[in-house]
């Protein structure tokens, strides 16, 4: 299963996703939709680690139980986003 928890995502400091959270079992499908530059394939780049540094994410990818953000590339972006504040409460729901 491909779970992601409370993600949010922002570009230069301004806020594209908040409080994101999803998850898709073996054989369902999800679809993501959205404007252009709304950060929908930035989201999947923070999932495989390959988020340009203009972005700051925060949030816990999970694929089959295992955290998946544990890359050097992830941790940075991680503690990017702590300094710069951009992550929110959780709990609040979000929409892309």
């Amino acid at each position: 299963m491909l779970m992601v928890n409370a993600m949010t995502l922002a570009h230069r400091g301004v806020p594209l996703l908040n409080n994101v959270s999803f998850s898709v079992a073996p054989g369902e499908v999800l679809t993501l939709t959205g404007a252009s530059g709304s950060g929908k394939s930035t989201l999947f780049n923070w999932m495989i680690g390959a988020l340009p540094d203009a972005f700051q994410a925060c949030g816990e990818p999970w694929l089959n139980d295992r955290r998946c953000d544990n890359s050097p590339q992830n941790a940075a972006a991680s503690a990017s986003c702590f300094r710069t504040r951009c992550c929110s409460t959780p709990g609040a729901s979000a929409r892309i």
